[in-house]
């Protein structure tokens, strides 16, 4: 089996082990990558194409792993290789974006005669927890069964579900720790950190467990998560109110990104200092 794998993200790295212990050939392009996803890719042991056309000519799968932003980019940039490919390999959308970008983005694929799969990964590096789970939906969902090293749910449901499902857990989860954040900011600034520690460990210690593992643990990541909670406020599009939220948290992991102060001062905090 040949799966093509873009891009050797964190994620897409431990999808990519999975597969090659397995005996799978694992493959993917670097075109505008890091150095680092490059040094990954060759950690994981990835054969590395600079032309698209050889990328997918061999394929079984081609799973999408890209930042959500980069979703239709990268359908949009394959089309062509995959409609000119005498194989047709099986597409996994595997981003955290809004359904209708999953539904973009299965407009684009159709024409090429790939089967599409809507994906959503779990697991992994990006949660500190072993091995990967795929949730698939759409027509061609259980395609995805044949992937070996992964565990892969088939869910009921159009193309989107998947998608739907992922947003909806990304929601709460990176909504709590955004939530999280600037409380403890703001009681930083107004001289009641300590006051707020101390109550929080009486009445509500399991919030607190969850600020100081989850808080610095997104540092590294809120990058990643400003166009995710785009992609939840566009999911969220039939309520204003909501919509606005995760809006308004997209430009709060855009400044956690940027680092600086409010970082050192989230840290001192979780540390009950």
């Amino acid at each position: 089996m040949n799966v093509a794998i873009v891009a050797p993200g964190e994620m897409g790295s431990a999808i990519g082990r999975a597969l090659a212990a397995r005996g799978v050939r694992i493959s993917t392009s670097l075109s505008g990558r890091s150095e680092a996803s490059a040094q990954r890719a060759k950690e994981a042991g990835f054969t590395i194409f600079s032309e698209d056309g050889d990328l997918v000519a061999q394929a079984d799968f081609v799973l999408s792993v890209v930042p959500p932003g980069a979703a239709i980019a990268l359908a949009e940039r394959l089309a062509p290789a995959l409609k000119k490919a005498a194989r047709k390999p099986v597409y996994g959308e595997c981003n955290a974006v809004a359904p209708r970008t999953v539904r973009r983005v299965a407009q684009i694929i159709g024409p090429t005669g790939c089967k599409f799969v809507d994906v959503a990964l779990f697991g992994g590096p990006t949660s500190g927890k072993p091995g990967v789970v795929m949730y698939a939906s759409g027509t061609f969902a259980s395609e995805l069964s044949r992937l070996p090293g992964v565990s892969v749910k088939v869910m009921t449901g159009p193309a989107g579900a998947a998608s739907a499902f992922k947003l909806s857990f990304a929601g709460l989860n990176k909504g709590f720790t955004a939530v999280g954040a600037v409380m403890a900011l703001a009681a930083l600034r107004s001289g009641a950190q300590a006051q707020l520690l101390e109550q929080l460990a009486d009445s509500q210690p399991a919030i607190l467990e969850y600020i100081r593992r989850f808080v610095p643990a997104m540092f590294p990541k809120a990058y990643r998560w400003e166009p995710e909670m785009h992609e939840i406020a566009a999911f969220l599009e039939d309520d204003e109110a909501a919509r606005e939220m995760f809006a308004a948290m997209a430009k709060l992991y855009r400044r956690f990104a940027a680092g600086g102060e409010e970082i050192a001062a989230l840290e001192r905090f979780c540390r009950g200092r």
